[in-house]
């Protein structure tokens, strides 16, 4: 510091006569001056200097990394449990809206079609009467199925009109997404048309949901790291080093 406060002593008022003032901590203070005065930050002196702007830099940047994770991994948190929710929703009712267009087709026609109609659609079709035992099924043998009166999805068409849930399938060994709708005749109940999908396809459809997301959040987080470089160097660039 006794090269700075050389410097600081050599200013002057104008007249001749050195500036009133005091150092303390390496800061001089100014009592008076009838001369405008230009006052740098100093870091530091020769090559000690510049290892305290890289330390400012590190400092700073890595503040702005540690944010933009911190807002990254926010959103992640937050949005990814409830885009499950909106997609499962979603494949909820497109099943449910596939489940009435099929409940349009002439009963008498429907039993035979149901491995067509359930090719058609990619899910598996099955069909219930009124008393929970199966009719037809595009995946099984009905001879082998028990009855599905007790199933959630049926109850709740009982109920309802058109159930769903999501459970383990005793016939196909997996675990399955049902919706079930009520077929009705005026206000009498005639049976039941149930669709299922597998949920290992559900999980595909999400991981590729997934997959894209996660990209954006890359696409997105990569040139906001490259932002905050290029600000914290332009800002620690600006304090000089004096010799």
């Amino acid at each position: 510091m006794a090269l700075l406060d050389r410097a600081l002593r050599g200013l002057t008022a104008g007249d001749g006569d050195p500036c009133a003032g005091w150092t303390r901590g390496g800061l001089f203070y100014l009592k008076k001056s009838a001369l405008p005065i230009k006052v740098y930050i100093v870091v530091s002196e020769g090559a000690g200097g510049e290892s305290m702007k890289r330390l400012l830099f590190l400092k700073v940047f890595a503040s702005y990394l540690v944010l933009i994770v911190l807002s990254l991994a926010v959103l992640d948190f937050f949005l990814t449990p409830r885009i499950t929710e909106l997609m499962t929703k979603g494949i909820e009712e497109e099943m449910l809206a596939m489940a009435k267009t099929v409940a349009l087709l002439p009963e008498e026609n429907l039993r035979d079609r149901v491995p067509e109609v359930a090719s058609s659609l990619g899910v598996r079709v099955t069909l219930v009467d009124t008393t929970g035992r199966v009719t037809a099924d595009s995946d099984a043998d009905v001879s082998k199925m028990d009855n599905h009166l007790d199933r959630p999805e049926i109850r709740q068409a009982q109920k309802e009109g058109s159930g769903k849930a999501s459970r383990y399938s005793q016939t196909t060994r997996e675990n399955r997404l049902y919706v079930a709708l009520a077929l009705k005749d005026g206000a009498t109940v005639k049976g039941y048309v149930r669709l299922s999908r597998s949920l290992a396809r559900v999980g595909e459809s999400l991981d590729h949901f997934y997959r894209v997301f996660y990209l954006t959040l890359y696409v997105i987080a990569i040139p906001s790291i490259l932002l905050a470089f290029f600000f914290t160097r332009a800002v620690t660039s600006r304090i000089k080093n004096r010799p």
